[in-house]
């Protein structure tokens, strides 16, 4: 419903980090996108920023006349939206969420019961054993959690579209960039920790947290540096102010500040650097030795916290093509300086993907403000549409009455023979099965396949059938499978539908011959035996 909105080809994202806000904003082009400012504020934490951050916001917003724009939130991944990925079976859509609250039970700490849950098919496959199953990732988030990040955006009067973290929107960036292969590895880097990620045809399908950070590179250069007969004590602003301006050092013989030499700097970051090589590595053989393919050949490096030459030193330890992760053509910059672009780029390209996505399978957005926005959405076109009609009526009432009504009659008429003739059909339908059930039974053979249509017309939609035991000789059959629902339904339901099946013309007697519970999943089986 864009098309409502006039300038509904401009852009704004707005991301949230540990320690920053940051803001862009956007211009569609047709396929194209012109990047045309952006903005960050330092704050300490959100609770004691909460007033600065509305008023970036606003200020921001006011700066670009982008105030009737709708907004692309970016929230941290791993910290403040949990992000799996879970086998599933081939499953309908209905019970892919029931299947996905039973495992990650054990994963997530907040109350799953009404979470804000989002989901998307990375990969199907087919197992070992022939059995079809789905590679999904899941987004969850607690509401509570998202509400202080909508409510400070709703001061400033915008409308939120979509919630979404950047390793989600990083396949919209590898969507527009040109690959070697199908497989790509990036790593986030954020100011306190890191992600290691792989994405497979522009889909993520693995990550995991890794123990390093900027901040420990940091940490491991304070205290005393000896070089030759001086000795350099190094304070968290001095180590912070190297690590900003020389990153990790090619040279070792460069002098880098008066008395420190890169050779030492290097010595102090090695623990770290290898330890990272280390967990890269052992993300790598998991991948091999678990999804039976190769690993990515290609590592991209993003995130808003940097570390110079980083890319260089993986390339020269593990034999990576690591490079940063590029912005793609579509995006235009030229309306931004170089040096402030390459200042920023790091945090840029983390909330960028947001803005270039078409529709987001996987949005955070809760329930209460998608509906608020389908109920304005609808509101403003039934406005539109009752000014049209009335507009129309005014001027063609007299004429048109009379064809009005009597095409009310008619369409109604209509309706309700459509209606009878669909059901007629679809009981001569199921009479037609019956009858040719009936008779392949008389004729001593049960027809597999015509059964099991006659099943499932009478079976509930919380019970799954995952076995069925067919004895041509004895003329009887066994059904097994689970049943989705409280301990005090379970039951009333299965003997409902026993019921049913033994009042079939097909069936003489049904019975429950197994049941047991196993958490929100209960197991049964019914035995059943033929009438001829």
């Amino acid at each position: 419903m864009d098309f409502l909105n006039k300038n509904s080809n401009k852009k704004v994202v707005i991301g949230f980090f540990q320690d920053f806000i940051a803001a862009l904003f956007l211009r569609k082009n047709e396929q194209n996108y012109d990047l045309l400012d952006f903005s960050f504020q330092k704050i300490s934490s959100f609770e004691e920023s909460r007033k600065d951050i509305a008023f970036f916001i606003k200020e921001f917003t006011e700066k670009n006349r982008a105030g009737k724009q709708g907004v692309c939130l970016v929230i941290p991944p791993v910290k403040e939206a949990f992000l799996s990925l879970l086998d599933l079976p081939d499953v309908p859509k209905a019970e892919v969420v029931k299947l996905a609250r039973w495992q990650l039970k054990k994963e997530i700490s907040f109350n799953l019961d009404e979470p804000v849950l989002s989901w998307d098919i990375a990969q199907s496959y087919t197992d070992s054993e022939g059995i079809k199953k789905n590679k999904v990732i899941f987004a969850a988030a607690e509401e509570a959690a998202l509400n202080k990040y909508l409510s400070v955006v709703s001061e400033s009067s915008l409308r939120v579209l979509s919630v979404s973290t950047s390793l989600l929107d990083y396949e919209n960036i590898l969507r527009q960039i040109e690959h070697k292969n199908e497989k790509q590895a990036v790593l986030e880097l954020r100011e306190r920790y890191a992600v290691f990620s792989i994405y497979k045809n522009n889909k993520l399908v693995f990550l995991r947290e890794l123990l390093f950070s900027p901040q420990k590179i940091v940490d491991s250069l304070k205290g005393v540096l000896v070089s030759g007969k001086s000795e350099v004590r190094l304070s968290g602003y001095d180590a912070k102010r190297i690590k900003d301006n020389f990153g990790i050092p090619k040279d070792p013989t460069q002098v880098l500040e008066e008395n420190i030499q890169a050779i030492k700097i290097f010595s102090l970051m090695r623990p770290q650097l290898e330890g990272l090589s280390k967990e890269i590595r052992r993300s790598l053989d998991y991948f091999k030795n678990n999804f039976k393919e190769p690993s990515p050949e290609i590592l991209y490096i993003s995130g808003p916290a940097e570390l110079k030459n980083l890319y260089w030193y993986l390339n020269r330890e593990m034999g990576l093509e690591a490079r940063r992760m590029p912005i793609p053509g579509s995006v235009n910059t030229e309306k931004l300086g170089k040096s402030r672009l390459e200042e920023n780029y790091g945090k840029i390209i983390s909330i960028l993907g947001a803005a270039i996505s078409g529709k987001k399978l996987i949005n955070l957005l809760p329930k209460k403000v998608k509906n608020q926005r389908r109920v304005l959405i609808q509101n403003v076109f039934l406005k539109a549409i009752f000014t049209l009609s009335v507009a129309v009526l005014l001027v063609s009432f007299l004429s048109l009455r009379i064809q009005v009504v009597d095409y009310r009659k008619r369409l109604e008429n209509t309706q309700i023979h459509l209606q009878t003739i669909q059901r007629l059909i679809q009981l001569r339908e199921r009479i037609i099965e019956r009858q040719q059930v009936l008779e392949s039974i008389r004729k001593g053979k049960v027809p597999s396949y015509a059964l099991l249509k006659l099943i499932s017309s009478d079976i509930y939609p919380n019970i799954i059938l995952n076995e069925l035991f067919l004895d041509q000789d004895r003329k009887s059959l066994i059904l097994r499978g689970v049943i989705s629902a409280t301990e005090k339904s379970a039951e009333p339901i299965l003997i409902d539908f026993v019921e049913k099946i033994e009042a079939s013309p097909v069936f003489s007697q049904a019975g429950l011959t197994q049941y047991r519970k196993d958490g929100e999943l209960k197991s049964f089986e019914i035995k059943c035996s033929f009438k001829h």
